[in-house]
């Protein structure tokens, strides 16, 4: 399977990244600065990490074949960092009384998902459902909303 095959309901994929920081650890109870090298060399494994500061550049995309993109899928997200396409679009399932706005449902992250939702709405008699189609740049600042529905 290619990337451009796999293909994730909710539109959310796993791209792992990398980068560099530049720290410094304390050796203590060195005989001298070559012993404390080396016993920092051979317990490196040991050394817990520390703070310290990014090496600008550093900051790379991991994956060096199609395989690695798609067995990335499987990787829990520990980066807590999110992106978003340009645009990014998001469906709000939006009820009407009356022609105007009362309230939101829910949002959705295709507009199959959200008119199957509509589907399941129990109106009063004034009352109508509206899919809005949301429009964000990278930074999630809204570029557009139109209803579709």
């Amino acid at each position: 399977m290619k990337p451009e095959e796999f293909i994730n309901e909710d539109e959310e994929y796993i791209i792992p990244v990398t980068w560099e920081v530049y720290s410094t650890i304390k050796v203590k109870g060195a005989k001298n600065l070559q012993d404390a090298i080396e016993y920092a060399k051979t317990h490196i494994d040991d050394i817990p990490l520390g703070n310290g500061e990014y090496i600008d550049g550093s900051y790379k995309i991991e994956i060096n074949n199609d395989d690695e993109a798609i067995a990335a899928q499987d990787y829990a997200d520990i980066g807590g960092v999110v992106i978003y396409t340009n645009p990014y679009r998001e469906y709000a399932l939006e009820v009407k009384v009356n022609g105007e706005f009362d309230r939101q449902i829910d949002i959705f992250v295709s507009a199959e998902e959200a008119e199957e939702a509509a589907k399941e709405i129990s109106l009063k008699p004034n009352e109508t459902i509206d899919i809005v189609c949301i429009e964000y740049d990278e930074n999630m600042h809204e570029l557009s909303s139109e209803s579709i529905y």
